[in-house]
């Protein structure tokens, strides 16, 4: 199922890749060379972007609301308690190999929160910062600077408090839940 795929990708072509196949993909060596060579570029879907609850946070931002200043982004292992609202788009990971926890796929997930917060501010980002999080072993804190608006004011910023991995990189567990706050 694969194949047309791996052949446009060969053939130099530019992809829009939903999860699946994308990470299916990545394990592939030969897959990753051949694109390479075929000077191809692959775009992943970015889903959070699709969710319906971010199409209504828009809505209420453009009729409402008015323009966000700041994001705080929680990843947990621990489920949210029955009053948290968790605002995280369905998982579309159903393969049996998510126990093993490889970093690239999990890590592309931490990326798909950095696109989100650039999507919902609408502006590009200029700065990232990762630090240990304070008081809290095994989490790390993101710090995300956006360029301010043209019309002046602060820039917005977001945050993300992410347990770390093995590998001592922020990721989202399979298990884990998000909470988001959008002030």
């Amino acid at each position: 199922p694969l194949f047309p795929i791996e052949l446009a990708a060969q053939r130099g072509k530019t992809l829009f890749l939903a999860r699946s196949p994308l990470e299916q993909l990545q394990a592939l060596a030969e897959f990753r060379e051949s694109a390479h060579r075929g000077n191809g570029l692959l775009i992943p879907s970015c889903e959070w972007r699709y969710h319906p609850t971010t199409s209504r946070l828009r809505e209420l931002i453009a009729t409402k609301l008015g323009k966000p200043q700041e994001i705080s982004i929680s990843v947990s292992t621990v489920s949210p308690s029955s009053n948290a609202v968790s605002n995280s788009p369905p998982r579309s990971d159903s393969s049996a190999d998510d126990d093993d926890q490889q970093p690239a796929p999990l890590a592309r997930s931490l990326w798909e929160l950095f696109d989100w917060c650039c999507f919902l501010l609408v502006r590009p980002l200029q700065s990232l910062q990762a630090i240990p999080a304070a008081g809290a072993a095994g989490q790390q804190m993101i710090h995300l600077e956006f360029l301010p608006s043209a019309s002046g004011g602060p820039a917005p910023r977001a945050s993300i408090e992410c347990p770390v991995n093995s590998d001592g990189l922020g990721w989202i567990p399979p298990d884990a839940s998000i909470r988001l706050e959008v002030t």
